[in-house]
């Protein structure tokens, strides 16, 4: 009996965790031209499958090494891939020579940092840490509010 209501503890805190429920913005340097793009368009950008924006404007995609929760939510619900998928969807890139990976990047404020310093960048942050330096190209919401 015990064992069944620390397994629905643990359910219950892992599905209200700010981390899994925090909306994420994906995120460019406020002076790129487009405005908005799809989930679908930025799972491509995130896949090497595109490499430009809407527009034409060339993009490299960022992507948080530090954060597992937030960098695994995004490729989940943008590419539908979970991370041991993603890393054999690499591996098979690099080793043809077909792509390489989003760049890693440290942290939320190394992200807004990279993005506002080349229009090129382009990558992902919790919504909540958005910055008026930074143009939003699409919000994925994580919760039904």
């Amino acid at each position: 009996m015990k064992k069944v209501f620390l397994v629905c503890g643990i359910i219950s805190l892992i599905a209200t965790s700010p981390r899994l429920l925090a909306d994420i913005a994906v995120i460019a340097n406020k002076d790129v031209a487009d405005s908005a793009v799809t989930i679908d368009y930025i799972a491509n950008i995130y896949l090497a499958k595109v490499l430009q924006l809407p527009s034409g404007a060339a993009v490299q995609p960022l992507s948080l090494g530090y954060d597992e929760q937030l960098r695994d939510n995004f490729f989940r619900l943008t590419t539908q891939k979970e991370p041991s998928q993603l890393k054999a969807y690499w591996a098979r890139l690099v080793f043809t020579g077909m792509g390489k990976p989003p760049t890693l990047i440290d942290d939320e404020a190394d992200m807004l940092a990279a993005i506002i310093d080349n229009p090129v960048n382009i990558g992902f942050v919790q919504a909540e840490s958005v910055t008026a330096d930074v143009k939003v190209l699409l919000l994925i919401k994580t919760s039904e509010e």
